[in-house]
């Protein structure tokens, strides 16, 4: 009986069919490397703003932005961060407004944007707003916890009190899965000519972007391997289970070992995918029948899938 080293989980070529590559918007601070699992991760609880409004407001117009300020706090902590921001008109009883344009505010080191709305020009019956934040376009939760006076202000946290993006899975991940990382989260690609690669021309692939001058302005974003239906992987087997023929068919789950780092499957763990058939290679790299860490092959259910 031999022990395989774990190694990264790759696709498998079965069938003809591949798995789609899908930019995602990475929580704020996420961290992982290349192969590692990815989920939908939710901080706070996430509200979006009412596109066609709520009560006796549906359909009237958001606040213009004659009407709505920006200031800055001082935040300990914070980065610099381009915030997108909406606000509403609102009052009791859950009568909301059509959401305003989006706001894009940028924020230096150690300070978050103060967001201030104008009672001037408000619909009648309106005595509040409401404030939807995200460091992503078209991603903004609510800010709030309930409706603010005209009079008074709304101060972003840093981190964000509600907001949403893909992260680092935690050990034996069963639900929101995305996919598996195409690349590490600090990792930056020098696209340009000369000059320094920590300044500039950078493609953005991993979790971190440097633009180039006269270029479009690009989000961040990270590429994420699908694990959608239909698609063949291969992973190392937990060491915990020697490879035997007869557990072709049985059901995995996604496992972090934690001296490695790596992501394994598991027949201990929730099932999310089923072993298809053992991974053909080299005997001391896919390891044969009795081994530990043998690789195998495996197609996913759409159980947890994101």
């Amino acid at each position: 009986m031999a022990t395989i080293p774990y190694l990264l989980p790759q696709w498998a070529s079965f069938n003809n069919t591949s798995p789609n590559q899908v930019p995602y918007y990475p929580a704020p601070g996420a961290i992982w490397r290349e192969g590692d699992v990815l989920i939908q991760s939710t901080t706070g609880t996430m509200t979006q703003p009412p596109n066609l409004g709520l009560g006796t407001f549906v359909g009237q117009a958001g606040p213009a932005a004659s009407r709505v300020t920006f200031t800055a706090a001082t935040t300990a902590g914070a980065p610099a961060a381009t915030y997108y921001i909406q606000v509403t008109d609102a009052y009791s009883g859950g009568n909301e407004s059509i959401p305003s344009q989006e706001f894009i505010v940028n924020s230096q080191a150690g300070q978050t944007p103060i967001v201030a709305v104008s009672a001037t020009g408000a619909p009648t019956n309106a005595t509040s707003f409401n404030v939807y934040a995200a460091r992503y376009p078209g991603m903004e939760g609510k800010q709030n916890s309930s409706i603010t006076a005209y009079a008074s202000t709304v101060t972003l946290a840093s981190p964000l009190t509600n907001s949403i993006g893909v992260n680092k899975g935690a050990t034996a991940a069963a639900a929101n899965i995305v996919g598996i990382a195409v690349n590490d989260s600090t990792q930056n690609y020098f696209i340009g000519g000369g000059g320094s690669i920590l300044v500039g021309n950078q493609s953005i692939l991993g979790a971190t972007n440097s633009l180039p001058p006269l270029t479009p302005p690009e989000v961040l974003q990270a590429y994420v391997t699908k694990l959608q239906n239909g698609t063949y992987w291969e992973f190392s087997l937990r060491t915990t289970i020697p490879w035997y023929p007869s557990l072709v068919g049985s059901s995995v789950g996604l496992y972090l070992d934690a001296t490695t780092g790596f992501w394994v499957v598991d027949t201990a763990q929730t099932a999310v995918a089923t072993i298809y058939q053992s991974s053909d290679g080299v005997n001391s790299i896919c390891g044969t029948v009795g081994d530990i860490g043998k690789r195998v092959i495996v197609t996913f259910t759409g159980t947890g899938l994101v």
